[in-house]
């Protein structure tokens, strides 16, 4: 991949403006070069040479390539701004799904089909229609969830379903929304995109989830989703944040650091794996008669895909920040398949979880988690 700065600042407002000179005309990848940009914009061109797209952002935006790690699925490409109202940063991520889209399908119902960690009450959609986006079939969704306002636009490409996703919605400012709009514009396609996910991850995504031996003596149904630190130390855990509602009543936001394993904390089928619309970033959903919610991870590991069985303490991904601006694993217990109509489950008693007394409702630091 490749970027080209032309500007050291940018103000949003001149960028939005802007749109007319940072999208040119046809595919600068179809041609083979990297797409052309303005000497009068202060932009950025972003060219991605495993998967064949082109784009601009704002070059005071922080861009996060991924690591492209053979052993990563469902990464994205992350664009940070700046600090929005409520506190978070402003966050672009595009990427795909790891949900095939049959030829026949539509992308309306292929949308309506996937399984999510919120049920439709749970979502209010603000806007959501068809748009024709680098020659492709697409969608454009602005919606709220639990978690975050949001808007998306899903892209067709052959038998994958791309997405660009932002944590800001249309209460935005516009100069801001201005940005989202920009940046899928100046969106191009090239002819080596991958067609099908087993063109991107060849047999990972069938791979068997690896087998881990029990832990000698434990006697807890349950155990922390992460190991301890290398020192021996447990992780911070953060409690009582407003998105944990309902299932996620006793959630716990995990100060694990960025590329740390998230584990099963018991075995199960995985219902949801791959990128989360309604703010939870990647996620792995495993059902054990309870759901456990692994969230925000920056990438899921081959074989943790949806229908595959994984075993108590199997790693399912890595910590990062997908979704949100903090590094943490998200993680909670829920009694059923939905975090709106269902209850959250106590996580006290959990092997290497150790609650205080500001557990679970209380903002603030509230135990530690990670087990030997």
């Amino acid at each position: 991949m490749r970027t080209h700065p032309t500007s050291s600042r940018t103000r949003f407002l001149a960028y939005a403006l802007a749109v007319g000179c940072l999208v040119p005309g046809g595919s600068a990848l179809a041609a083979g070069g990297a797409p052309a940009h303005s000497p009068a914009s202060a932009h950025s061109a972003y060219e991605d040479v495993r998967f064949n797209f082109a784009l601009q952002y704002p070059s005071d935006w922080k861009l996060t390539p991924r690591t492209d790690a053979p052993e990563a699925l469902s990464e994205v490409l992350e664009f940070r701004g700046p600090q929005l109202e409520n506190g978070e940063q402003a966050y672009i991520a595009i990427g795909h799904y790891l949900e095939p889209i049959e030829p026949t399908t539509t992308l309306t119902d292929w949308r309506a089909a996937r399984e999510s960690t919120f049920e439709p009450s749970e979502i209010t959609t603000f806007a959501q229609e068809k748009r024709l986006i680098a020659g492709r079939d697409a969608v454009y969704v602005a919606a709220k969830s639990p978690v975050t306002e949001y808007q998306l636009v899903n892209i067709r490409q052959g038998e994958t379903v791309w997405f660009v996703w932002a944590n800001f919605g249309v209460s935005a400012p516009p100069a801001l929304n201005g940005i989202f709009t920009s940046m899928v514009a100046s969106l191009r396609f090239g002819p080596r995109m991958p067609f099908s996910l087993r063109d991107i991850y060849g047999d990972a995504l069938k791979a068997s989830p690896p087998s881990e031996p029990p832990i000698n003596g434990i006697t807890s149904d349950w155990w922390s989703p992460v190991i301890q630190q290398y020192s021996g130390l447990p992780w911070n855990v953060n409690c009582g944040s407003s998105f944990h509602t309902q299932g996620a009543s006793y959630a716990a936001d995990i100060a694990a650091t960025s590329g740390w394993n998230a584990r099963a904390s018991k075995g199960g089928t995985i219902e949801k794996s791959g990128w989360e619309d309604g703010g939870y970033g990647n996620l792995v959903k495993i059902n054990t008669t309870y759901r456990h919610i692994y969230a925000h991870l920056s990438y899921i590991y081959p074989g943790m895909t949806i229908g595959a069985s994984v075993g108590q303490g199997t790693a399912v991904g890595q910590v990062g920040n997908s979704g949100t601006s903090a590094v943490h694993l998200h993680f909670h217990v829920q009694n059923g398949q939905f975090q709106g109509s269902s209850s959250g489950v106590d996580l006290r008693g959990m092997y290497g979880f150790s609650a205080n007394g500001y557990y679970p409702s209380a903002w603030a630091l509230c135990g530690t988690m990670g087990r030997p």
